[in-house]
């Protein structure tokens, strides 16, 4: 696969054409696809037309990207997350301006890795709109896939301002993550997207109460889904790109699909009741 094209677009331009494309599409729906560190904008631009290729939900795909094409270094990865938490707002910006202008009855957002904390400092940004913090939350998904995150920022930070916006937040995570394992050592601190080895055994989930927690208070709108059982990705971090039984569950989420015809998914319920998700090859 190649991109065979790039082309500048005036703005106004650019906001018909993507209209037209959402009012033409059957759900009337957007996606927008944020990616992480250190691929180049044809790379990224490949692997959003090959994710659309797999998912097959019949909708237009934008593309947000991000100067995330760092090198690969210690150093390199510090700038590569610097870099995203100062694109949060210009994705808030773009996602501000397709909610008033487009309005697509179905607005989707997923990202995957460090593409994670563009959409969280988004959040931050877009909450400070007031007018845009109405009642009817403004976006349909929030999907954030092997989410390299720091857990206690998002539970301090982030949490509150995406379901004040969202419908639905549904976080993927794997206990066998490297990558995550290896961004976490040069933080110093635990990823959101990668949890405890074993944790899916019931006595071993208190290290996703607060979240758990959070899920009891908003039910129907957090969902843990632990890829664990089917992770055989590249460092066990890609299964975003690579695992069908991924895109099997995604799509099913974002058409509100009932969860009980997935027969991958089972549930583990800690004491407080809550649902942790596990998505398993059969």
């Amino acid at each position: 696969m190649e991109v065979q094209k790039i082309q500048n677009m005036e703005e106004n331009v650019f906001m018909k054409e993507l209209a037209d494309a959402v009012n033409a599409s059957p759900h009337n729906s957007l996606m927008v696809l944020v990616f992480g560190y250190k691929d180049s904008f044809e790379l990224t631009a490949i692997k959003a037309a090959y994710f659309a290729y797999l998912l097959d939900i019949n909708t237009p795909v934008l593309l947000f990207d991000w100067p995330g094409d760092q090198p690969v270094s210690i150093w390199g990865y510090k700038k590569a997350q610097n870099l995203a938490k100062e694109s949060g707002p210009y994705l808030g910006g773009t996602l501000i301006k397709i909610s008033r202008e487009i309005k697509p009855k179905k607005l989707w957002v997923e990202a995957s890795s460090l593409g994670c904390q563009v959409v969280c400092n988004s959040f931050e940004y877009m909450v400070k709109h007031k007018d845009f913090c109405d009642p009817d939350c403004e976006i349909d998904q929030v999907i954030l896939s092997a989410p390299d995150v720091g857990e206690n920022e998002f539970d301090l930070q982030f949490k509150e301002e995406i379901m004040s916006l969202s419908e639905n937040l549904t976080v993927y995570v794997s206990s066998n993550d490297e990558a995550l394992l290896m961004s976490g050592l040069i933080d110093q601190e635990k990823k959101l997207g990668r949890t405890t080895e074993n944790e899916t055994k019931q006595e071993q989930l208190e290290e996703m109460k607060d979240l758990l927690y959070l899920q009891s208070l908003h039910p129907g709108k957090i969902n843990l889904v632990d890829v664990t059982p089917i992770n055989n990705a590249s460092y066990n971090h890609g299964y975003y790109m690579e695992a069908p039984e991924f895109y099997d569950d995604f799509y099913m989420r974002v058409l509100g699909k009932d969860r009980n015809i997935n027969r991958r998914l089972y549930l583990i319920k800690n004491k407080e009741g809550t649902d942790y998700w596990i998505l398993r090859s059969h």
